[in-house]
């Protein structure tokens, strides 16, 4: 199960974050008289971001006895695009610098490198090939786990398009995804496949069926805490897209057979489904739909039924002012022996959203978030409130 530990206290202070923050913050704050770009071909474009966020947390570790901090977060990246060409390759590096005022033996900086890589890049049809290469840090609060956690990333992934002829195409996806919780002692392994058909509705519109197979491997040095696997076969149905002139996005459903050894010993039959929905009234307002329904490992290595739904909408107020907001719901629940969801323990959480955004100009913009959490489990230490107040601000170049 999850530990249930009492809040960490500050420790030795990470000193060094400071100065690397404030430098990092008056550099945004100075950008607007800086150089306007960095540099620039024909074929090719180095840009740049600075961002700053501040933000107050009443509940940092995400439980009944959180306690709250407020943060600054300083954000540098730098983009490698491609121009001109029907080929798209973007190289984003960045890093968050983010530094506690109270617990700031939380403090972290965690890099990124993403590369993507499509083709073709075009508004008439859809990709045929799409890779994608993650290598990051994370630190975050987990709600789920009631702390706050860090993870290191690597994956890649391949998708595309096999065999085109012209209505019908042949669909292939392999991938790998490793995932390294270091301060839990736990690391997980993902290895995933699939192959399907794929119909072409129109030209921006794909129809496809797939069969997948995934295998997930879960090693801990923890004392107490089984090593545990993931195999599972599966078929979905999907589509993806424009699905109307107002309406994108991808939605897909299906049923698998999972099979878990080692920490658990169990094998039945499972439906999946995920759905991400844009609908444009118009240039100004638009509704968008996230849902997804899942099995995954927590970084104890224990298997959980994870559920997700969330309602945003957003309004365009002038041509530099906009707004957000959003609502959601999420369900979290353990998978016992029998491959149900376990009665030991069972979280509802409830999310509300709002933010307000401005950006006079493509270079600069500003925004103000609020989030408030209310979450309620069979546990009374994942029974919680939670508030977060942010304010951030850009400069891109």
């Amino acid at each position: 199960m999850l530990k249930e530990t009492s809040l960490s206290r500050p420790g030795s202070p990470a000193r060094l974050l400071r100065p690397i923050l404030w430098s990092v913050l008056l550099g945004a704050l100075s950008a607007p008289w800086a150089s306007a770009s960095l540099w620039e071909s024909s074929s090719w474009a180095l840009t740049g971001d600075l961002a700053a966020e501040l933000a107050y947390d009443s509940n940092i570790f995400g439980r009944a006895d959180g306690d709250s901090d407020v943060s600054l977060t300083a954000t540098p990246a730098l983009h490698w695009k491609r121009k001109g060409s029907v080929t798209r390759l973007d190289i984003d590096l960045s890093a968050d610098f983010r530094h506690f005022f109270e617990y700031d033996d939380q403090d972290a900086i965690d890099p990124s490198l993403r590369i993507t890589y499509r083709y073709p890049e075009t508004e008439e049809t859809l990709t045929s090939h799409q890779i994608d290469f993650v290598a990051e840090s994370r630190s975050s609060v987990n709600l789920n786990v009631g702390d706050r956690t860090s993870w290191e990333t690597l994956r890649g992934v391949w998708f595309g398009t096999l065999r085109d002829t012209g209505k019908t195409q042949v669909l292939g996806r392999v991938g790998s995804e490793y995932v390294d919780y270091s301060d839990w002692g736990t690391k997980n392994l993902d290895f995933f496949a699939g192959l399907g058909l794929g119909w072409l509705r129109t030209e921006l519109m794909q129809l496809y069926v797939n069969y997948d197979f995934e295998y997930e491997d879960v090693t801990s040095t923890r004392s107490g805490v089984l090593d545990s696997d993931r195999t599972s076969h599966g078929i979905n149905f999907g589509v993806r897209g424009e699905l109307s002139p107002k309406m994108e996005g991808s939605a897909n459903f299906g049923v698998r057979n999972i099979r878990f050894s080692g920490g658990i010993n169990r094998s039945g039959w499972d439906w999946f489904a995920d759905a991400d929905l844009t609908w444009r009234l118009h240039e100004r307002q638009s509704f968008s739909i996230t849902a997804s329904r899942r099995n995954r490992f927590d970084p104890n290595g224990n298997p959980y039924n994870d559920t997700y739904f969330r309602l945003s909408m957003y309004q365009g107020i002038t041509t530099s002012l906009s707004g957000n907001i959003g609502i959601g719901w999420s369900s979290f629940g353990y998978i016992d022996d029998e491959g149900n969801i376990s009665e030991e323990r069972r979280d509802d959480m409830f999310q509300v959203s709002a933010s307000l955004n401005y950006r006079p100009s493509a270079r600069f913009e500003a925004d103000c978030r609020i989030e408030w959490y209310n979450k309620d489990s069979n546990s009374e230490i994942y029974t919680f409130n939670r508030t977060r107040l942010s304010l951030r601000a850009s400069y891109h170049f």
